[in-house]
């Protein structure tokens, strides 16, 4: 009696307790992967950091017999932050060179490796890396070697004609961008084929609710100001942070780590002049001009006359 009473909770037995913990395993997982109208399967996760980790962690367990991996470093945070990860794991890097293209380095990365992490635009401006043309081309060059392709893309680049191609290349992932316009709540998907047997790690321990609602991808519009702030011309037009991204509005620790995956953010002037715009929602017609406007209104109220001591 004593033994059976150690095995019950709330007139549930141990092996009842273990099935239902394993069928709620399998439901959420279930609900958080889907098949997409180009038979292709997605999952969605809570953010785009929590996407690529799974993916490439589940890809690393279940595939140990191919431990090397490769890395283009340019244009997202995303992948920088798994940088430390694999280097204390004392994983297999082989990185691009500013020097080589990419059809050059896919034909010097070892056949034997797992998956090679790029990304297509840079996050925070938008700038397109690679051509349409190109990321067809890298996605079939590394299927053709059987080594998965994780492409980390902004997602309103997800265009559907040119995804039901790019998934012709049997080991294309795609992985969802951070947003930088709902970054406390930037839902992040992961696009995929069948060859991605690998199971999720941690996708099966998010609940689905209506916090894995999807958000409406944002398009953005870059501007760089040459004597003026983009955090006050943000400020000066009254734009929120859905709207508008400042980098001058964070911190130096924060921006300070971008040099690693975008050189041209080494210098703190193009960083502090620099205003990405969500067209999704600033949509008025005269922009350019109000802009123009406000910078030199800005200018302005910033300078001012000295008068000499021979004036007075």
């Amino acid at each position: 009696m004593e033994f059976h009473r150690l095995l019950t909770i709330k007139n549930v037995t141990k092996r009842e307790f273990k099935l239902n913990y394993f069928q709620l395993i399998e439901k959420n997982q279930k609900s958080a992967t889907e098949k997409s109208s180009v038979g292709t399967f997605t999952r969605a996760y809570f953010n785009s950091h929590l996407a690529l980790f799974d993916v490439v962690t589940s890809l690393q367990q279940f595939m140990s017999h191919k431990p090397k991996i490769g890395i283009f470093r340019n244009g997202s945070s995303v992948i920088e932050c798994l940088i430390s990860q694999f280097l204390k794991n004392q994983t297999p890097i082989q990185f691009k060179t500013p020097q080589q293209n990419f059809v050059e380095y896919i034909e010097s990365i070892d056949k034997e490796s797992c998956f090679v992490i790029w990304a297509s635009e840079n996050e925070i401006t938008g700038e397109p890396l690679y051509s349409a043309k190109d990321i067809l081309e890298i996605h079939q060059r590394l299927s053709a070697k059987r080594i998965f392709s994780i492409q980390v893309r902004l997602p309103h680049e997800a265009n559907l004609n040119l995804q039901a191609e790019l998934f012709k290349s049997a080991y294309a992932i795609c992985v969802d961008a951070p947003d930088i316009f709902n970054s406390a709540r930037a839902i992040a998907k992961i696009h995929f084929t069948d060859k991605l047997k690998a199971p999720t790690l941690v996708g099966s321990f998010q609940f689905a609710s209506e916090d894995l609602a999807p958000i409406a991808p944002s398009k953005r519009k870059a501007f760089h100001f040459k004597n003026v702030s983009g955090s006050i011309i943000k400020s000066h037009m009254q734009w929120s942070d859905q709207m508008a991204f400042a980098p001058a509005d964070l911190p130096s620790w924060v921006t300070d780590s971008w040099k690693n995956w975008w050189p041209e953010a080494s210098g703190h002037e193009f960083l502090r002049g620099l205003l990405v715009l969500n067209t999704g929602l600033i949509t008025d017609q005269d922009l350019d001009l109000q802009i123009t406007k406000a910078t030199n209104l800005i200018e302005q109220q910033m300078s001012w006359p000295v008068d000499s001591a021979e004036s007075k």
